[in-house]
Order: C-alpha cells, then sequence, then structure tokens
C-alpha cells in the first residue's frame, strides 16, 4: 500500500484540454508574418533558410495553408539534428567553395579500406563481416520453449551518437535516453538485431567542487537553463548507468575530459554544453542486414511504449545554434524520460522476432527519436512504392489529453516503427503479449508516396498531416559561408621552479587523467555473460584499460562565426590519415550547435571534438593486452618504450594535461608526423602481441609518459624503477603527450622485441623494470638522464590520482564507503584464489537432459547466461516467463528453476517485490511454486534479483524462517555498485556447493539491494547455526569481510548466499553465471587453467546440480 497526505483538497478531474490542431495562413497577405509567429510560438528554430524554404514550399510548391501538426513536424524531421544539412551542405571558407560535402570526402575513405562493410552510412548502425558461431536461441519465442545452440553467421554492428542539449538542461534523463536512444539504434539495424555492449563519454567544464579548489578551474558564469558541470557529470552518469543496469547491457568503455579556459585571443571555450557520448556494439544475423523496401499492402507498427506528452519538440531544440536562445520552458519540455523497463521489453521483442527466422514479421525497423511518429513514420514508408495512411485513434495514449500536435512530434521514448507482413500479424502479437509489450497497427501503406494522418474521431481537421513525399525529398543543399578564426597560440611558460612531484600533484588530479572509478563502480560491466574485456584491471580493479572500421562523431559550434571553419579543418586532415592508414569511416553523427548564452550574454563554445570510435573483429578473445604490470614468475620484467609518431622522438607539451593545469595551450602540438610510420609501427606491435612477446600494454596518452607508467603500476599494484633518457628537459620528456606505447617483457623475450623494431625501424627504448614488490611496500622510482625525479610511495601517488574520483564519490555514495574503499586500495595485494577440486566437464559423461526452468518477469535481465551456465553441463534449459505460467504453464516436467538477475519491475518501491507479488497474490501460481518447492526431485537456484525473490517467497532457511524474517536490504553505500570479489564457500548442506567447501573464487556482483537483512539476531544465529549461510565476501587474504568494496553490501558476517536446511534451494547475491568461463574474469589466474577447457571453477555448482539430478538424488 501507497500513504499519502494531501496537503490541499484533492481534485482528481482533468483539467487540461486537448489542443486542437490549427492551420496557419500563409496563403494570405500576412503569410510570412504569420509564419514567423508559428516559429516563436511552437519553438520551431527555422534558421534564414529554412524559413525561406518552408514559404515557398507551402505558398508556391503545393499552395496550401499547413496545419501546426505539419508545421512542427517538418521543424523536426528537417531539422539539422535529424538531416545533418551542415555536413551534406554546399561550403565556403574563407570566401572559397569547397568541392564536396564533408559527408562524402568522409565517404571516399571507403575506397581505402578493405571492404568488409555490410552496411555502411544507410541504417541506423553500421556493420562490418562477422563469424559462424553457436549462439543461443529460443526455439520458438511465442511460447515456453527449450534454448538451443545453433550456428549462425553474425556480423558486427556498431553506432554511436551523442545527446548533449538535453543532458545540459537535465541531466539525469537526458543521458538516460541517450544511452536508450543509442540502443534502440543498435536493435532498430536491418530488420532488427542484437546489442552486446554500451560505450560511454562526458565531456564537461570546470568542475569547482566544494572544497576542492584547484588552479585551472576560475569562478565563471553559467547559463540558467544549463545545469552546473559537476552535476552534469554526476547526474549524467548516473542516468546512463541506471538506463544500462535496468536495462542490463554492459558498459565497458568510455571517457571522461572537463576543459575550461580562456585563450589567448580572449575567447573562452568551456564545455558548457556538455557531450554525453553514447556508443554500442551489436551483432546482426547475416540474414537480417537488409530493411524491405515499402510496399503497398504493407502495415504500419508502432511497438514500445505509449505516446506521452514528452520530449515535445527536441530535435528542434537541440539543433538551435546558440543553446540558451529559446524560451526556458521550450527546453526543459524538449527533455524526453526514459524507461528502461519498457526498453528492455521492446527489445526482446525485437529479438523474438529474429529468432523465428524465415518468419521474422519485421520488413523494416526504424527507432522513434528526434521528431517522433512525424519521422519515425515517414522514413519507415519512404521510397518510390512507399506513403501511408496512419490512423490517430490506433495508438495507445498513456495520457488521454495528448493533442494531434503532441501525438505526432512528441518523442516518447522506447517505441520502433517497423513494417510487417500482414501474414506474420498473430506472430508479432503472440511475442508481444508474451513480452507485455504493446503492439498498435497505426496504419498500411498506400503505394502513393503520400503521408496522411486521419484525425482522432470527430476532430478537424480530418487530416491534419497531408505531405506529398517526394515533393519533401526534393529540397537543395543548405549553403554555409564559414571562416575560421586563428588563435595566436603563445609558447608555454611553466614556472621555472616546477618540480615533477609538484607537476604530477596537478595532473594527476585532473579529471580528464585521474580515477574513473567513480563510474565504473556503479555501472553493470558484466551482465549478458558475454564480455571479455571491460574497464577495470589488476587486483584492484583499476578503470584504466583503453584498448578496422571508424565512427566519427562531431561535436562542435559550427554554425558560430569562426568556428565552422576550424570544422573543416579537422575533417580534412583525418580524411586523410584515415586514407594513408588504409582505414574507412562508416558512420556516425554530429551535433552542431555546442555553444551557449551564459548570464551575462556571453556566448561560450565548447571546444570543438572529433570522437572517433574503431571497432573490428577478433579472432581471439583470449589473446587480449591489459594495462596492468603482471610480474609474473619471470620477474622482474623488463619496461619498453615504443614511438608511434615519429622515428625521431619528440616531446610537445602543447595541449597536454600539464599545460592545461597552468591554463595555456603552448604552441608546439604533438602530431602523427609520419602517417606511414604510424601504420608501420602498429602491424609491428600486432606482431608482438601475435607472437605472445608481452604481458601488459598501454598507450601514452592524457598526461604523458609517466601517467602511462604510474597507471600500469597502479593497475598491477606493484613497484617500478624507470629510467629514460633524452634530448628534452624532464618535464617535456614525462608529460608530452606524443603517440607512443609502453609494452612489459621479459628478460628473454626482450632481446627479440628488440630485433622485431629494429628490423622494421621502429624507434624503442627500454626504460625499466617492474619488481616484485607490492601494495604498501611498492614505491615508484623514476629518474631522467641520470637524475631522480620521483621517489615516492605507490598509494602516495595513487591517492592523489584517485583523489578527484572520491570526492565526487562523495556527492553519490555514504561517506563511510568512500572512506573504507581508501583504506581497502591501501591494504590489498594479489588474491590467492584455491580450488582443491576437479572441475573438469566430461562430455562424453553427459548422457541425459534434465530440465530446467530459466525463469524470468519483466525487467529480468540475466537469462541468457544462466542459461548457458546450465547448458554447458548437460541440462535443457527452457525459457519461461511469468505470462507462460498466467498462460496455463507449469513447472510439471522440470527438475529445476533458476531464478534469474536483473531489475523485475524495474525495482520499484524495492527489489523483486513486484515479482514477488505476482507469485503470492495469484492463487493459482503460488500453488504451482509451493508444489514444485516441497517435490523431493526439485532444486532452485537464485542469483540477484533471483535472490532477492527467493528471500521474499521463502524459499531458504526453513520452516523456523518464516516469511519476512529474511531480506535483502539497500546496498550500504546508497547506491547500485558493480565489481569483481572474492568470495569463500562454507561448509553447508547446499547440493550445488558439495565439494567446494573452504574455496576461495572471484565472482562478479552487480545490484543495489543486495545485503542479507534479519528481522532478529536470533533468525541469523539461527541460520548460522544450521550452516545455512554458505558464501561470504572475502579479502585477498582469504579472511572474512566487512570492508567496502570487497564486500559491496555490507551484509554483516560477510553473508553473499543462504541455502535451505535440506540444501536443494540456493539464493546467492554474485554472479556464477557471468564468471564460469575463464575471459569473464578480470584477470583469470594461471594456477587454476585446465589445459583442454575454458571452465572456471564455478562450473563445479552446476555440474553438482546436474549429477544430483541424474543420481536421482533426494
Amino acid at each position: 500500500m501507497i500513504e499519502c497526505i494531501y496537503t490541499n483538497p484533492p481534485c482528481f478531474s482533468q483539467t487540461i484540454k486537448k489542443e486542437k490542431a490549427f492551420e496557419i495562413d500563409i496563403l494570405g497577405v500576412e503569410g510570412r508574418k504569420n509564419l514567423q509567429k508559428a516559429n516563436d510560438e511552437l519553438g520551431l528554430a527555422l534558421d534564414e533558410a529554412d524559413f525561406d524554404y518552408y514559404y515557398d514550399f507551402f505558398l508556391n510548391k503545393i499552395q496550401k495553408n499547413p496545419t501546426d501538426v505539419e508545421l512542427f513536424d517538418l521543424a523536426q524531421s528537417n531539422s539539422e539534428h535529424s538531416r545533418h544539412w551542415f555536413f551534406r551542405g554546399e561550403l565556403y571558407v574563407n570566401g572559397e567553395k569547397r568541392p564536396e560535402s564533408l559527408f562524402k570526402s568522409i565517404q571516399d575513405t571507403q575506397k581505402y579500406s578493405n571492404k568488409n562493410n555490410v552496411i555502411a552510412f544507410c541504417d541506423n548502425s553500421s556493420a562490418i563481416t562477422g563469424f559462424e558461431s553457436e549462439y543461443l536461441v529460443s526455439t520458438n519465442p511465442t511460447k515456453t520453449a527449450a534454448l538451443s545452440k545453433k550456428s549462425l553467421k553474425r556480423h558486427i554492428i556498431y553506432t554511436a551518437e551523442t545527446h548533449n542539449f538535453p543532458t545540459g538542461v537535465c541531466p539525469f534523463p537526458g543521458a538516460a535516453t541517450g544511452t536508450g536512444g543509442r540502443i534502440r539504434d543498435v536493435h532498430a539495424t536491418g530488420r532488427g538485431a542484437h546489442e552486446i555492449a554500451g560505450i560511454a563519454g562526458y565531456s564537461i567544464g570546470n568542475l569547482n567542487l566544494n572544497n576542492y579548489p584547484q588552479s585551472y578551474e576560475p569562478k565563471w558564469d553559467y547559463p540558467n537553463n544549463f545545469a552546473t558541470p559537476a552535476k552534469i557529470l554526476i547526474e549524467a552518469s548516473n542516468g546512463a548507468s541506471d538506463y544500462g543496469n535496468k536495462f542490463g547491457e554492459p558498459v565497458i568503455a568510455g571517457f571522461t575530459r572537463s576543459f575550461g579556459m580562456q585563450l589567448p585571443n580572449s575567447k573562452r571555450y568551456e564545455y558548457v554544453k556538455p557531450i554525453m557520448f553514447s556508443a554500442g556494439i551489436g551483432s546482426i544475423d547475416s540474414n537480417s542486414i537488409k530493411k524491405a523496401e515499402a510496399k503497398k499492402g504493407q502495415l504500419v507498427a508502432k511497438v514500445g511504449g505509449p505516446v506521452y506528452r514528452i520530449g515535445v519538440g527536441g530535435g528542434a531544440a537541440s539543433s538551435v545554434q546558440v543553446q540558451g536562445d529559446q524560451k526556458n520552458e521550450l527546453d526543459f519540455g524538449a527533455v524526453q524520460r526514459g524507461d528502461p523497463e519498457m526498453e528492455q521489453k521492446l527489445h526482446r521483442v525485437i529479438r523474438g522476432c529474429i529468432e523465428l527466422g524465415d518468419k521474422n514479421p519485421i520488413l523494416s525497423i526504424h527507432d522513434q527519436g528526434a521528431g517522433g511518429n512525424g519521422n519515425v513514420l515517414k522514413e519507415i514508408v519512404e521510397g518510390k512504392n512507399g506513403g501511408a495512411i496512419i490512423k490517430a485513434d490506433t495508438f495507445d495514449l498513456g495520457d488521454p489529453t495528448v493533442s494531434i500536435r503532441e501525438l505526432w512530434g512528441a518523442e516518447y521514448q522506447e517505441s520502433d516503427a517497423i513494417l510487417i507482413d500482414p501474414l506474420l500479424v498473430d506472430e508479432l502479437k503472440s511475442i508481444s503479449s508474451r513480452e507485455k509489450c504493446r503492439v498498435n497497427i497505426v496504419g498500411e501503406v498506400t503505394g502513393d508516396n503520400r503521408i496522411i494522418v486521419k484525425n482522432y474521431i470527430n476532430e478537424l481537421p480530418e487530416h491534419p498531416v497531408d505531405l506529398d513525399l517526394t515533393k519533401l525529398s526534393e529540397r537543395e543543399s543548405k549553403v554555409f559561408h564559414l571562416r575560421s578564426d586563428v588563435i595566436n597560440a603563445l609558447s608555454l611558460e611553466l614556472p621555472p621552479t616546477l618540480t615533477v612531484k609538484e607537476a604530477l600533484n596537478q595532473v594527476l588530479r585532473l579529471p580528464t587523467v585521474g580515477s574513473k572509478r567513480y563510474l565504473t563502480n556503479k555501472v553493470d560491466r558484466s551482465v549478458t555473460g558475454l564480455i571479455a574485456q571491460q574497464q577495470c584491471v589488476g587486483p584492484l580493479h583499476t578503470p584504466v584499460a583503453d584498448d578496422v572500421k571508424c565512427s566519427g562523431n562531431w561535436m562542435w559550434a559550427a554554425k558560430v562565426d569562426g568556428e565552422g571553419g576550424k570544422l573543416v579543418q579537422a575533417c580534412d586532415a583525418m580524411c586523410t590519415v584515415m586514407k594513408t592508414l588504409g582505414i574507412a569511416v562508416d558512420g556516425g553523427k554530429d551535433s552542431l550547435s555546442m555553444a551557449a548564452r551564459c548570464k551575462n550574454n556571453e556566448i561560450i563554445c565548447s571546444p570543438g571534438t572529433l570522437v572517433v570510435s574503431t571497432y573490428a573483429p577478433c579472432t581471439d578473445i583470449q589473446k587480449v593486452v591489459t594495462p596492468d604490470f603482471k610480474i609474473p614468475d619471470e620477474a622482474p620484467t623488463v619496461i619498453v618504450y615504443v614511438s608511434m609518431a615519429n622515428p625521431r622522438q619528440r616531446y610537445r607539451l602543447g595541449g597536454s594535461a600539464l599545460a592545461q593545469c597552468y591554463s595555456q595551450l603552448g604552441n608546439e602540438f604533438p602530431d602523427m608526423d609520419s602517417p606511414e610510420y604510424f601504420k608501420k609501427a602498429f602491424n609491428v606491435v600486432q606482431k608482438i602481441i601475435q607472437e605472445e612477446l608481452i604481458f601488459s600494454g598501454h598507450d601514452v596518452s592524457d598526461g604523458g609518459i609517466i601517467t602511462a607508467l604510474l597507471e600500469m603500476a597502479f593497475a598491477g599494484n606493484c613497484e617500478i624503477h624507470a629510467s629514460i633518457t633524452s634530448q628534452a628537459g624532464t618535464l617535456e620528456t614525462l608529460f608530452a603527450e606524443e603517440l607512443g606505447i609502453i609494452l612489459e617483457v621479459s628478460h628473454k623475450n626482450l632481446g627479440h622485441l628488440l630485433a622485431i623494431c629494429d628490423e622494421n625501424d621502429i624507434l624503442v627504448q627500454k626504460i625499466g623494470e617492474v619488481v616484485q614488490i607490492y601494495g604498501k611496500d611498492a614505491s615508484i622510482i623514476i629518474n631522467v638522464n641520470g637524475n631522480c625525479v620521483i621517489d615516492c610511495s605507490l598509494n602516495e601517488l595513487r591517492n592523489i590520482w584517485e583523489e578527484t574520483s572520491d570526492r565526487l564519490e562523495l556527492l553519490q555514495t555514504a561517506e563511510n564507503c568512500v572512506k573504507t574503499q581508501i583504506e581497502w586500495r591501501s591494504k590489498v595485494c594479489i588474491t590467492n584464489y584455491v580450488a582443491s577440486f576437479d572441475f573438469n566437464i566430461d562430455n562424453n559423461f553427459l548422457t541425459k537432459s534434465p530440465k530446467i526452468a530459466i525463469l524470468r518477469e519483466e525487467g529480468s535481465n540475466g537469462d541468457r547466461e544462466m542459461a548457458a551456465a546450465f547448458i554447458s553441463v548437460g541440462f535443457e534449459a527452457f525459457d519461461i516467463t511469468m505470462t507462460d505460467l498466467a498462460n496455463d504453464g507449469n513447472f510439471d516436467q522440470f527438475r529445476g528453476i533458476a531464478f534469474v538477475g536483473g531489475f523485475s519491475f524495474a525495482d520499484v518501491l524495492g527489489s523483486a517485490k513486484g515479482w514477488a507479488a505476482t507469485i503470492n497474490f495469484n492463487e493459482k501460481i503460488c500453488k504451482m511454486f509451493e508444489t514444485f518447492k516441497n517435490r523431493k526431485d526439485t532444486f532452485s537456484l537464485g542469483i540477484c534479483n533471483g535472490c532477492q525473490l527467493m528471500a521474499l517467497i521463502n524459499w531458504i532457511g526453513d520452516s523456523n524462517v518464516s516469511k519476512g524474517k529474511v531480506f535483502l536490504d539497500d546496498n550500504d553505500c546508497g547506491r547500485f555498485h558493480s565489481g569483481f570479489c572474492s568470495v569463500k564457500i562454507q561448509k553447508s548442506p547446499a547440493i550445488m556447493l558439495q565439494g567446494m567447501e573452504d574455496s576461495i573464487l572471484g565472482v562478479w556482483t552487480s545490484h543495489g539491494e543486495g545485503k542479507f537483512t534479519y528481522d532478529s539476531a536470533e533468525t541469523e544465529q539461527y541460520l548460522e547455526k544450521q550452516n545455512l549461510r554458505c558464501i561470504r565476501y572475502c579479502d585477498n587474504s582469504g579472511h572474512l569481510t566487512n570492508l567496502y568494496p570487497a564486500n559491496p553490501n555490507g551484509s554483516s558476517s560477510a553473508v553473499a548466499g543462504i541455502c535451505s536446511s535440506d540444501g536443494r534451494h540456493l539464493a546467492m547475491m554474485p554472479h556464477p553465471d557471468r564468471s564460469f568461463l575463464t575471459w569473464q574474469w578480470p584477470n583469470y589466474p594461471k594456477a587454476l587453467k585446465l589445459s583442454h577447457s575454458n571452465f572456471t571453477p564455478w562450473i563445479k555448482m552446476f555440474k553438482n546440480a546436474y549429477e544430483w539430478c541424474i543420481e536421482g538424488r533426494q
């Protein structure tokens, strides 16, 4: 029950009136004036070219007065945000016409690379040739059915976009919907595709954190309608993380940059309008690549959430040349709201349709974004035989007062438009019903190339939209006259007495350089079980990993005077380098309104930014080089530096983190002096990796070579002795951000590595050694040209590097947990995992296939990895939803139930409470569960959300532990936590843990409510006495711990799992389903590696269940 105090007399009558559509009189004598009025009042953001075009279009070309719905539609769907006029336009730079558009220049890079694109520049994502492999698919996604291995060829897809304007205005929902929109871009590729993992990037202004002043962060004015940089960084990352966590998408890479500076021309550049970058990797079946063309008779459907008055005018609002030039209410009204639970249901519908194979009802699919229905429904029916009649009354309305303009233009989220085969409508509806996702058949393709919208019943005009798609497509390119401001860069002037230690004290605190733990801790990095490498490496899970086709995303204030020419120069430089390297761009997007007006009316441009993302097929996911010093048995190991820019090493400090810390740019900047040399050096490094000559590697980037060395030492938690010889000064040598790579190699392989580099004329230097001294005992010793410039403890420098992250953690995490995390970092050493049992799987032994129900509810997201674990040991796994059970399903044929992880019902009112209610308050279903539980030949496993459910429905403990006596409470840290922890297996009756007692194993944890809590001390003591608390968190030495983050939730006595008294039912918060393969671990120890298997000791759990079923033990 929810209770609420009403402080005023309640009124439940509807006060908002549904607005009627109306015409704008353009044909009359005051046509231009009326169009301008509509532009202002509706927030259309038409520039001069748009205004002239639409006035002429309606006055002369089609000779009709537009409705407000049509004008609003065209302003969104033909905005810069949607149509990329600048990149496709005719450009004059400093008075000289550019020979081709920027888009054409970028496309031309394709001519210089391998022809491995299967999709490029023509869909919601790009794709390159993938592999034939085995995948788990449902044998019938319309109902309860077995999951089976199927050999399929799937190609690799990638997409990237930004959500800058809404993130600046409302950071949490802005970033959340940026993530959601990008996920839909992935699954709306071809005839439907599969999402795998996400990437997130944030560029913000100066943080100016309270009680943490930095000399390079002046206090300046910011716009009223934008959040502050610190608020954007915390809340935007919360929004993106929360959406991905609840959807079930791991975020495995990213970037963070902070910049604000007044340049020598007195112009302030700062990410006042931030960058929220979201990218995603996925896969697409080879038979789903090509969308079908629209043809008469095909049906138009909307799948996903209902229509709300949300995100109205986002396409136009985000295209305004200078943010802050509109009314605040228009800006806030343009921000969308996210619903990851609905997105997950929508994604499952798409996946179900794909898994129907040749009977996939989806002929074409587009996700709804900028412009709402007006954009996506025109896109889905465009083509020579396209056009459609759309009926407003067929849409599900979340708000009955939504006007026809809002229905057609609102950017409400979690919605796709699809073209479907009329003969396969039933299949689509069956899948959608099973996944509790709405499907509306909203129209039919007419073949006349007109888009007509029929108004709500009894409302006029009858057709608020009636447009000829052919005539709309005839618009000519826009013309842009640009110039490029020249910044007279000044030489860098650093304090003459500046020491390396003082410089590090500044550089390591810069948000661009420092630790990103405050970001990685709160985002799921293991969900799906498909992740072979993520950001965090080494014993402290330090976030430093950064690892071919490319995606190019441009964020620029291109239409502000003096800025557009710079973008053209940057694009030309990128294209030249790409062609030389033999790499092509195959997609990307742009955001060209990166400027904001501050309170003092000053226009602040964000620094022009290009994000290049590379993606490539990987033939062996276990050949991964990570940026943490390893120091294997052959210690000490050798550190070498490979120059990637030039055979003659240079040391340019311009644009460096060090320069930024002293509020300067400098005038000599690192460059790829020789792309040909870079290409050769890259191939040499690939050869070195292929021959397995190195243990670790890291690029030299922000903060220079000294930061790269420190990050590898921080991650490896070890001592290093570096000695660098240079022709430059000490600061230039250590802090210049020239292109280079640091490698760790054994003494035995050093000669061979140096010989390979010498044979190819690649500059390489031995610069130090890694020493087998760890943690609090480790030191960092660095010499330059024979002079010792750093001799500090590892912990001292790491604490500086982590401090900005710790300060940001205090804005989102309980203070005591931030303190214990600092304490934990100072004490951690290498974990000695223990598994003194056989965990090999003999496939010849797997002669029978007991059946297990992989049970999920809406919002669950851990089902496929759970199924994979059980299938690996011989089970036949069935995909079952709670909807199936409500529709006369049962558990009669099953020996086991696996309650999967995720966020059932988005954890509304608490974790798993909605799921438990669907069981406890349905007499038939409740009886079904009790019957299964009490059968002596059955077992169950609940992980994460499944564990929370088992506690709520009283499946752990025994009759002495009644309902409500054990439950899972909020983590002590106050938020979702993701990490790789160590656990110790206790002696217990749990059938799945037999033979594993006293093992110490690494395992993924990802939850927000994982603290085992009891109604009384007596209940806790009883569970302890009966040995039912069977899995516990431990530290690196194997001692049970309550210290965060080794204990991620604060459970007393370090409890991570509890079983029933007869051992048949096991509930645990950690994820063995994401940890049973060696490559799923961040750093799998060689001591546990089986020579002929990729299984980890966790497979023993699932094997135990199989053997228990086969032997018929009760």
